[in-house]
């Protein structure tokens, strides 16, 4: 299986993953330069830098969660909305 892509299955597998790749992106490294028959060049970037920060975001309060041994799902449960007239 050469050329598999390995994907990180922890949460701080993730984040260290995201961190990295947000690190590469924020310096230029994840550039990408296209340049077609003719010689024109396309340059564009691989990810998002700002959904990418949010991901990083929760990811890490995901691994808060995960540290304190609850998770939001079972902290918070989710109730009808009921509306009071008066």
């Amino acid at each position: 299986m050469s050329g598999a892509v390995l994907v990180p299955t922890t949460t701080a597998a993730k984040l260290a993953d995201a961190q990295t790749k947000y690190h590469a992106l924020m310096t230029g490294q994840l550039a990408s330069v296209f340049v077609d028959q003719s010689g024109e060049q396309v340059r564009f970037t691989q990810a998002d830098p700002t959904g990418l920060y949010n991901y990083i975001q929760m990811l890490m309060a995901q691994l808060a969660q995960e540290a304190s041994g609850t998770m939001a799902h079972e902290r918070r449960r989710l109730r009808p909305l009921g509306f009071t007239f008066g």
